[in-house]
């Protein structure tokens, strides 16, 4: 099985294992238990960026549009109107 967190940790490999080897039908709950205790003990997610788009919107902003290249508002043709 794939890791991309590249986590190496006996006990998260032998817990690993364990669901691997162990019965199908009781895999489900064993990826479920496998998950909880990676998320509670090492979590290695990291969060690398946000995919959302920053938008800034309002009726006394004019010239508002999102730069397709840059993915973010172009500020240098943005403004407030009076």
């Amino acid at each position: 099985m794939p890791n991309p967190s590249n986590l190496d940790e006996p006990d998260a490999d032998a817990r690993q294992r364990a669901v691997l080897e162990g019965p199908a039908e009781l895999a489900p709950a064993g990826w479920g238990d496998f998950d909880r205790f990676i998320e509670e003990t090492y979590y290695p997610a990291v969060v690398t960026g946000y995919p959302g788009t920053a938008i800034i919107r309002g009726s006394d902003v004019g010239g508002m549009h999102i730069d397709t290249v840059r993915g973010y508002p172009a500020l240098q043709v943005m403004y407030v109107k009076e």
